[in-house]
């Protein structure tokens, strides 16, 4: 054998042998790989998912119309129990000035949340499309890095310390849309300004709002431990409301007065009952038109006296406004915006950040219960304004129905909220839903919407009627964007889920579209179940053999970035395992379990 015939046979040996020892090692990983968890997919679908399509609307005809005893004082009962009314006749007045402070109340917040709603869900589609980090010799493929991001300085917000004339209002100068957004959103008001618990407002300034018919929010801030303004709450004015000014009402102050709280109170009302308690309450506006012109501090009343804590349920009333508590929100002054390449026009050096895919799945979870907190206080809010639109400008609640009056309850023995009074009619459903300007186009005569009520829980399906072309009068249907208009649109109610339920006149409710797709078989997964290369998207599900395997799928709509919906590819007896970690790859054991552990 020649020199070169040897040399050419030992390299083959050693490679036979490298090979061999390969094989080895992959076999035994192979056989003593960690199973992998997987889990049904019945058991993780989101099912039917709100992407906004809902539509918020009303009761307007139906067999039973009931009354609340309101915020507002309620003046006189016009009926007894057992009494036939007809459609319009006088069931009950209540104090009109406060009818009108608490219909802007009430829309004030209504503004508020569903800014905070729009703020959860831009949050939610943000920390849903973020990257995990590369993991060390991750088996399942795919990672990458935070993408680079610059922090924007937007400032500090432009507090007033005295509200005066001369005041400029937060709707003019600089960074005007960060500031509104970022602070509960646009106003529903002519003017806007962001006060803290000192700031004073004057009576120069009240008189500008009574000379000019001008209402006026003030937004309350405190400032926290960490140094950032929280909204508390607002104010909302209304310069028609002021009464005439007295000759020497503009001298005295809040603290000339010795009140405290000026022209308020801070009772919550729970125990209020009667109309005559309610009429001599002394923080009514007919008992304050003295002093309405005073100056008065932002906060008197309301903030305590550390000038962080908020006093436990406030509702101060003067004669201009009432200040309306509302959930806590920090403004962020910095915002991180992506950058596109690496140039930095600013000249700041980018700051660059990277989450584990736990963390990732901890801030999905947590944006997704802000969701449905901040969705739960919209359904809340629009319920309270849509009773306010019970209540006419003459503080009057007039029959909507043709009925007997089956109940009057005694309003010193009911607390705010309990039922005042019952009407109970025949049976005939309608119920108006309202849409935006843009949507409006999309819905047809016929369409089918199943509707769902908030208070009595019926449910049943509705017939679109009337699509109008005359948009809902001015504060009908509210909304935190002031500039949306929103048309009303009639349903006939065709079929109830549960004949022994009955539709409220004047209830709110949701209304969604319904489809020929059966919603049971709608199958939608959070995104971190999910991947996608150059070949598409899929899932790692388990095969008949008990193995991992690549599971190619068919996607349809993404909701606020974070849930996908599974068109095909997908059933809800598959199993599918978390697609990221070490031991995921294909051929890789499994283990059922009904959920994931989440210790990945």
């Amino acid at each position: 054998m020649t020199k070169q015939k040897r040399i050419l046979t030992i390299t083959g040996v050693v490679v036979l042998i490298c090979a061999l020892i390969v094989g080895v090692i992959l076999l035994i990983r192979n056989f003593t790989r960690k199973p992998v968890e997987v889990f049904p997919v019945s058991n993780i679908n989101n099912g039917m998912v709100d992407d906004g399509g809902t539509l918020s609307g009303q009761v307007a005809q139906g067999d039973v119309q009931t009354l609340k005893l309101l915020e507002a004082p309620l003046e006189s009962i016009k009926v007894k129990e057992g009494s036939k009314v007809k459609v319009g006749d006088v069931l009950a007045t209540f104090d009109m000035t406060q009818v009108k402070l608490t219909k802007l109340s009430h829309k004030a917040r209504l503004g508020a949340v569903e800014s905070e709603l729009r703020r959860a869900k831009r949050e939610l589609a943000r920390v849903s499309n973020l990257t995990p980090a590369p993991e060390d010799g991750g088996g399942g493929g795919g990672g990458g890095e935070e993408p680079r991001v610059k922090r924007i300085d937007h400032g500090e917000l432009p507090f007033v310390d005295k509200l005066t004339p001369k005041s400029k209002s937060a709707t003019e100068g600089k960074n005007v849309e960060y500031y509104v957004e970022a602070t509960g959103g646009a106003s529903l008001y002519d003017l806007l300004y962001f006060v803290k618990p000192d700031t004073v407002i004057t009576s120069d300034f009240l008189k500008m709002l009574k000379d000019q018919n001008k209402t006026c929010e003030l937004r309350l801030f405190t400032i926290g431990d960490d140094k950032k303004p929280v909204r508390c709450g607002s104010w909302v004015l209304v310069g028609s409301l002021l009464p005439a000014e007295t000759a020497d009402s503009s001298s005295q102050t809040e603290e000339d007065t010795g009140t405290g709280t000026g022209t308020g109170n801070s009772s919550t009302g729970a125990d209020e009952g009667s109309a005559s308690e309610n009429t001599n309450n002394e923080s009514t506006p007919s008992a304050q038109k003295n002093d309405a012109y005073a100056d008065w501090r932002a906060g008197a009343g309301i903030i305590g006296k550390d000038g962080k804590t908020l006093e436990e349920n406030p509702k101060v009333v003067r004669n201009c406004g009432v200040f309306v508590s509302m959930p806590p929100l920090v403004y962020e002054r910095f915002e991180e915006v992506p950058l596109e390449d690496d140039n930095n026009d600013d000249g700041e050096a980018p700051e660059e950040q990277s989450y584990t895919r736990e963390q990732i799945d901890n801030m999905i979870r947590e944006q997704k219960k802000a969701v449905e907190t901040a969705s739960l206080d919209v359904r809340e809010a629009r319920i309270a304004v849509q009773q306010d639109e019970l209540v006419n400008d003459k503080g009057e609640v007039q029959a909507k129905i043709a009925g007997t009056v089956t109940k009057v309850a005694d309003p010193k023995k009911i607390r705010k909220g309990d039922t005042l009074l019952s009407v109970q009619g025949k049976a005939a459903y309608s119920v108006t839903i309202y849409v935006d300007e843009l949507s409006r186009n999309s819905i047809q005569i016929g369409d089918t919407y199943r509707i769902n009520t908030y208070q009595s829980g019926a449910s049943g399906i509705a017939h679109v009627k009337k699509v109008s072309t005359v948009p809902a009068p001015s504060g009908q249907y509210a909304s935190g964007n002031p500039s949306n208009t929103f048309y009303p649109v009639t349903c006939e109610v065709t079929e109830l889920d549960d004949p022994s339920m009955s539709f409220e006149v004047g209830e709110g409710c949701d209304a969604r579209k319904s489809t020929d797709e059966d919603e049971s078989d709608i199958i939608s997964l959070d995104k971190m179940y999910i991947r996608n290369d150059k070949d598409g998207y899929y899932v790692m599900a388990a095969n008949p053999q008990g193995r991992l395997e690549r599971r190619g799928i068919k996607v349809g709509r993404i909701y606020w970035g974070s849930t996908i919906e599974v068109k095909d590819g997908l059933t809800q007896d598959d199993k599918i395992a978390f697609p990221y970690g070490r031991d995921v790859v294909e051929g890789a054991p499994t283990k059922e379990v009904d959920s994931p552990s989440m210790d990945f």
